[in-house]
Parts: structure tokens; C-alpha cells; sequence
């Protein structure tokens, strides 16, 4: 007979009939009982109804000192190749045997679940043009036979969006071990991302920070893989590792940032809310004299006039920092400026659209602007 040796753990029962939880069999009578005095709670696994079958138990009313099944115990008996997690009352009085009725079965060759050992990963680094994607294996051991588990994985800390595929899955263990195949992409882009599958991140806004020059800074996703039985808690195992980019991102598609001077208010008078005013649209990040189209939309209730609305334009190259006179061509970023005339024509509040769109590869970059017609400039 196996026994039950920990306060908190999983154990495949392997009688060869179902052990009834609710009377003392006749051969066993004496292990029974002291498996009804030590144990506090055994949990089965999820049902198609989404609960999960509990054993309890509760005082004896004639003597307190003894314990008997709780007839309101959804749990009532023990099957053959299940597995089931087992809570007891003290770690003091273990171990205790877990009859096998009828005998022990003959298949898993583990009894009580070894804790869930996730094999450690290795940080990786992935250099070079297009080598933005790695395949991973995860390795974990200590699995009960015939129990569900979820694995999935997260990131705690990520400074560029990353894709795991799959992000996470369910399985039923057929053995002890399992290995977990999966495929993690550094994005190519930071807009219009697909949300499946995608692990939390936050893009710093730092100098130079762009898709289009990931050379410049350090692109990482920290990525945490976990694996747990789906009919209870606290009983898993995690492990993280590092993904480095080292310019690994395929060559990404012209596009600029757009965005109002003013933003994301301007205020006029309201004596020149009727009067042309200049708008200035600062642009970084295009390619450096390659077209693009611009137009500025109205969102606003009320008419008013924009002057130029469209156009097309080339930029060169735009210093955010004082030009390196040593080396000049580390400041190849384009970028330039964008002008036009405003006129409210009614004392009323507006709100402003640019789109700047890459004729070649039509991708838009956008900027909005309230125009208040109540304060002073």
C-alpha cells in the first residue's frame, strides 16, 4: 500500500477498485479510520460543471476524538488511476497508508506526485537582420499521470512587444514528464499590433528609441513560463529567462510620428478665433528623402477654414541632438515641420486631425489638436 507522507500533496490512488470514502472497508478497516482522523480536506479534479468534488470531514458526536466522513461531502470514493490532492491536518502524524483495494494497479510508475520541476531555461540572444524569432522547448518532470495541467507564459518586464506561440494550453499528463514547444517573435513594428498572443510590455520613450533603429538600444523581453494542475492551487513551478534582440528585427517599413506643436491644446483669444492662425506639425522619424502625403481633417460640428489642407512633402535630416561633426552620419534620423493656417471662422471650440501617410508603403501616422476659442496665447 502507498502512503501519503506530505501535509499538502498529490497522490494518484492505485487500488485496483474505488476506495469509498463514506464507510470503512472491511479489510482495511483500521487504515481507513486513520486516514479519516489525519486528513482535512481531498480535492478531486474539475467536472463538466465546473466544480470540483470535495471529501471532508467532521466530529464524531459521540466522541469528539474521533472523526467520521461529512455527509455533505461531494466526494464520496476514491477511483482507480486518479489522482487527487490531499490536504492533512499535520505533517506530525504522517505518514499514513492509503488502502488499495483489491490490490495495486500496474501502469504510472509513480504514486505520489514529486514536486513539479521545471528544467531551468537558458537566456538567449538573438543577433543579426530577420533573427527576431527563437524556438524554445520547456521541460518539466514531476507530473502526476492522468491529471490536467495549464501551462502559460507572461513577461514581467518587456521593453518591445514579443509574441509567444502558444501563449498557453492545457495538456493531461500520460507520464511523469512533458516537454512544451513553443516559438517567441520580437515584433517587427510597435503599431497595429495582433493582440493574441502577446506578452505584457512598455515601450520607454527614450532618445532614438524606434523601431526603425533598434540597433541603437537594448530590445528584451524577461519571459516567465509556468505549468499548474487545473484542479487546485499552489502546487506548480515557474521558471524565467532572458530574450535579447541584438538588432535582430527585420528592416522595418518607412513611417514617421507625427505630432502638433501645441498639443494637446492650443488656446486663442477669442478676438483671433476668426483670424488665420499658424499651426506647426513637428515630423521625426521619416526616411530620409522619401515622400509623403499630408492632409489635415476637421472633426469638428462647425465649418472652418485650413489652408494648405493637403500636400506632399520630403524631409531631411533632423538633429535633436547637436550634429556629431566627428562622425555625422550616426544622425541620419529625417524629420522636419509642417505649417498651416487655421481659421475658425466662428467663435467655437474645433478639434484637428493630421495624417501623414509613406506614399510607397501607405502607412499613416496621426495626431489630433483641440483649438480652444475661450483663453489667451
Amino acid at each position: 500500500m502507498s502512503e501519503i507522507s506530505s501535509q499538502h500533496a498529490i497522490h494518484r490512488y492505485s487500488g485496483r477498485q474505488a476506495l469509498d470514502l463514506m464507510d470503512a472497508p472491511l479489510e482495511f478497516v483500521s487504515e481507513w479510520q486513520r486516514l479519516i482522523d489525519n486528513v482535512l480536506s481531498i480535492h478531486s479534479t474539475e467536472i463538466s460543471d465546473g466544480s470540483i468534488p470535495v471529501f471532508f470531514t467532521a466530529l464524531h458526536p459521540e466522541d469528539p476524538s474521533v472523526r467520521i466522513p461529512n455527509p455533505d461531502s461531494t466526494l464520496t470514493e476514491l477511483k482507480p488511476g486518479s489522482s487527487y490532492y490531499f490536504i492533512m491536518r499535520s505533517q506530525a502524524n504522517l505518514p499514513v497508508v492509503l488502502p488499495e483495494i483489491g490490490g495495486t494497479i500496474v501502469g504510472c510508475d509513480i504514486n505520489e506526485c514529486t514536486p513539479i520541476r521545471i528544467q531551468e531555461l537558458n537566456d538567449v540572444n538573438l543577433v543579426g537582420k530577420d533573427n527576431n524569432k527563437q524556438f524554445i522547448t520547456v521541460c518539466a518532470s514531476g507530473l502526476t499521470c492522468g491529471e490536467t495541467y495549464n501551462f502559460h507564459f507572461s513577461s514581467p518586464v518587456s521593453n518591445w512587444p514579443t509574441y509567444v506561440n502558444p501563449i498557453s494550453g492545457t495538456f493531461v499528463a500520460a507520464k511523469e514528464k512533458v516537454e512544451i514547444p513553443a516559438e517567441i517573435t520580437f515584433s517587427k513594428e510597435t503599431g497595429n499590433l495582433d493582440p493574441e498572443n502577446l506578452l505584457d510590455y512598455k515601450i520607454y520613450k527614450d532618445v532614438n528609441y524606434h523601431a526603425c533603429h533598434s540597433e541603437d538600444f537594448n530590445v528584451y523581453s524577461i519571459i516567465k513560463t509556468t505549468i499548474e494542475p487545473v484542479s487546485y492551487q499552489g502546487l506548480h513551478d515557474e521558471d524565467i529567462f532572458k530574450i535579447h534582440c541584438i538588432d535582430c528585427l527585420p528592416d522595418c517599413d518607412p513611417y514617421a510620428s507625427v505630432k502638433f506643436v501645441d498639443s494637446p491644446l492650443k488656446k486663442l483669444d477669442i478676438k483671433c478665433c476668426q483670424e488665420n492662425t499658424n499651426i506647426v506639425v513637428d515630423v521625426r522619424d521619416a526616411r530620409l528623402g522619401e515622400l509623403y502625403d499630408y492632409k489635415f481633417i476637421s472633426d469638428s460640428l462647425y465649418p472652418l477654414a485650413i489652408s494648405p489642407v493637403s500636400g506632399t512633402v520630403g524631409f531631411g535630416k533632423y538633429y535633436s541632438q547637436p550634429v556629431n561633426m566627428i562622425n555625422p552620419d550616426v544622425n541620419d534620423t529625417a524629420g522636419g515641420q509642417i505649417n498651416t493656417l487655421v481659421n475658425l471662422l466662428e467663435n467655437m471650440d474645433a478639434v484637428l486631425k493630421i495624417e501623414l501617410t509613406h506614399r510607397n508603403t501607405k502607412t499613416v501616422s496621426t495626431d489630433y489638436l483641440t483649438i480652444n476659442c475661450s483663453g489667451c496665447i
